[in-house]
């Protein structure tokens, strides 16, 4: 077996429970989606859903933690880092790393 290094900086944490997260392309800021988040960590989010989205593609994300203190999302972007076909749960796996602002 080999020993690839993981090349995330966070550990990503499952969501047990259904976490709500509600997702726009920047390109279409109007339309939105609401999708099954997978999991997620400081650095990113992998969510579930029925359309394929490109790799590199820049999302809007509004994520509701259930720990959260207050009623607001959480607001983010993000770039679609992968996009998996789930041949068996028959949806794609988006993978998506935050946007940091510098």
């Amino acid at each position: 077996m080999l020993n690839t290094p993981n090349k995330r900086d966070y550990g990503r944490v499952p969501s047990l429970k259904q976490i709500p997260c509600v997702v726009s392309l920047e390109s279409n800021p109007e339309e939105t989606f609401s999708v099954a988040v997978k999991d997620i960590s400081p650095g990113g989010i992998l969510f579930e859903t029925k359309d394929e989205i490109p790799a590199g593609t820049i999302l809007n994300l509004e994520i509701k933690l259930p720990a959260a203190t207050n009623d607001e999302p959480g607001k983010v972007r993000g770039r679609v880092a992968h996009c998996i076909f789930n041949e068996r749960a028959k949806r794609y796996e988006i993978g998506v790393a935050y946007i940091r602002n510098k």
